[in-house]
Parts: structure tokens; sequence; C-alpha cells
């Protein structure tokens, strides 16, 4: 398990060694007050009675309290069947729902903030504020407890749901997607390298290879290679510093199928025809699955080459692949091939 699957983890340890920093001396002590009455004299919690304990007033049945507090009254009779009339167990009870709503405010806080410092102080604050003695170290106490389980639970969900809402906007295109990936995990090679290619798809030469450099600044792989070699073609026009960066990408993957396509383009730009074929050539035969647009590339290669029949050959092929692009259809048909 990862650094981040641990978080978690570690967010809720932290609440129960909070909780029972301050309140694990008062585990031992004895019935008070209210909890003679709800709890250690209470007729109504000696059996398990759901239904009942739904029909019945906090106070009991003889009392003109108008209070209604069926959950607390079923957790105490479920409680009693392993305590009895032993304080400590209820207490104890008491003690573990108080650091549960440490942790969900702990978790309410972080999706809120995005800010892991703000979560663990705000969680501590709660957890060890005086204002709570009551309602953790007194049993009868029990029902501000689950009050504010269901309230933090409400807050997340809520949360969970503006979320859940937003992130159909990530989700838009790949633009949106990526850099919402960049900005949670910064570090991730894969959102960068992404978040590069859309930018250069829009137009965004310069932004992209922010993306791709601070990519290869955690991992120096072959995809990002060629990201960077595309942005220094497109912003140099030629493919002076693009080759450094092809070369090493060649060098970690000698058969990527990507790379070879845009270093036959340098030889094609370069005026090296019979080395941009053979490296077209190379890079459809690295793939299984060669991109449309890859040998359309190569078509129009061969086509200035004067080599007609390959290039309708390579138009043709194109065409099984993306049916749909005009620019294929038209190459076909200034050819006299309709498709």
């Amino acid at each position: 398990m990862g650094a981040d699957g641990k978080f978690p983890i570690r967010g809720l340890l932290f609440c129960f060694v909070i909780v029972a920093i301050c309140y694990a001396n008062s585990i031992a002590n004895d019935f008070i007050l209210d909890d003679s009455l709800i709890v250690a004299a209470n007729p109504d919690i000696r059996t398990i009675q759901p239904l009942q304990t739904f029909k019945t007033p906090f106070w009991g049945e003889k009392s003109g309290e108008g209070i209604y507090r069926p959950l607390v009254i079923l957790g105490y009779s479920i409680e009693y069947s392993l305590w009895h009339r032993w304080a400590p167990g209820f207490r104890l009870t008491n003690l573990v729902l108080h650091a549960i709503n440490g942790y969900l405010v702990f978790l309410l806080v972080r999706s809120f903030l995005w800010a892991s410092p703000a979560a663990w102080a705000a969680s501590a604050i709660y957890l060890a504020h005086p204002a709570h003695t009551e309602a953790v170290a007194g049993i009868a106490g029990r029902s501000d407890l689950l009050s504010a389980t269901f309230l933090f639970l409400g807050g997340i969900l809520a949360v969970s749901a503006v979320l859940c809402i937003s992130h159909n906007y990530v989700w838009k295109d790949n633009y949106t997607f990526y850099k919402n990936m960049v900005r949670v995990f910064p570090n991730n090679i894969r959102g960068r390298q992404g978040f590069g290619v859309a930018l250069l798809d829009g137009g965004f030469a310069s932004e992209a290879g922010v993306q791709f450099e601070s990519g290869l600044t955690v991992a120096r792989n072959a995809p990002l290679l060629l990201g960077l070699a595309g942005v220094q073609m497109k912003l140099d026009h030629n493919c002076d510093r693009a080759r450094e960066s092809i070369d090493e990408a060649l060098r970690i993957q000698p058969n990527n199928s990507s790379v070879h396509w845009l270093l036959a383009e340098c030889f094609e730009n370069e005026g090296d025809l019979a080395s941009a074929s053979d490296t077209y050539r190379r890079a459809v035969e690295e793939t299984q699955f060669p991109d449309a647009r890859l040998l359309f590339d190569w078509g129009m290669l061969m086509e200035n080459m004067g080599k007609h029949q390959e290039a309708v050959a390579l138009y043709q092929r194109a065409a099984l692949i993306d049916p749909n692009d005009l620019s294929i259809k038209f190459k076909l048909k200034s050819q006299g091939r309709e498709w």
C-alpha cells in the first residue's frame, strides 16, 4: 500500500490517540447523573427490541418529556447485552464514537480545503476541546455524539455530491481531464504527458513544453521525450533541438512507433526523402494498429516522390481505419479513387 493509501489510516489512528490522551482516565468512572436513570436503572434496555425503541420516549413511557431518541436507546440495549451494568464498557463506546467524529471532521475539512495540515489541526481541536467533555465522559451524552456523527456524515455526502457533479466537467475532454490529474498528482508522469499533448494539440506549444519538462524531472521516458521533441519542432520549425530528444527516446525505446514517426518527419523536413520513407515504414511495422494519420503522412511522402500507386495504397489503408477523415477522402478523390 502506497503513501496515499496509508494516509486515511494514519488520520484515524491520530484521532484515537488524541481521544485516548484526553479521555482514557474517564473510562473507569461509574455511572453519574443521568447515566443512572437512562442506563443503569432503565428496564427498557434490558432486552433488544428494535421496534419497541421506536415507540418509547427517551425517558420512558411514564415520562411527560417529549424527547425521542430511539437510536440511542437501541444502542444502549445492544451494549447492555455485552456490558450489563459495567459503566466502563458504555463509556468506551462513547470514546470510540468521539474518535470517529474527529475522523469525520478530518475528512470533511480535507475535502473542502484539500489541505492536510488544516485537516489535522481541525480534527485535533475538535477532539480535544473541553466543550465535549460532558458528551464523551457522560454516558448519557451519547445522543450528542450520534447527532454529530450524522451531521458530519451529511456534510461529507453533500461535499461528495458536489465533487461528483464537478467531476463531470473534469471528464469533458483530454485537456480538462489531464489538467485536473496534474493538479491533484503533480508528479504523475502520465498526467504530465497527457496534459502536454492536450496543450500541444490546442496550439499552446510553450505551455506543453513546460509539462513535458516537468515530467522528465520525475522520470526520463520515451513518451515525454517524444512530446518535448514535438514542441521543439513546432517552436523552432526545424529538428535541430528535437533530434537530441528523439535520439534519447530511441535509446530508451528503440521500437517505439511514434518516435520513428517523428523522426521520419525530421528526415522529410531536411529533404532526405529516402530515409524518411524507410523510417515511416519502420514506424508502421513497429505497431500492430498503425494510426490513420501515420499512413496518410507516408502516403503524402510517396506522392511527393512520384510514387502514386504506393501513395494510393497507403491512403486506402488509412481510409479503412478512419473512413470519415476528409483529408484522406480528398486525396483519394484527387488520385481518381472514390471511397
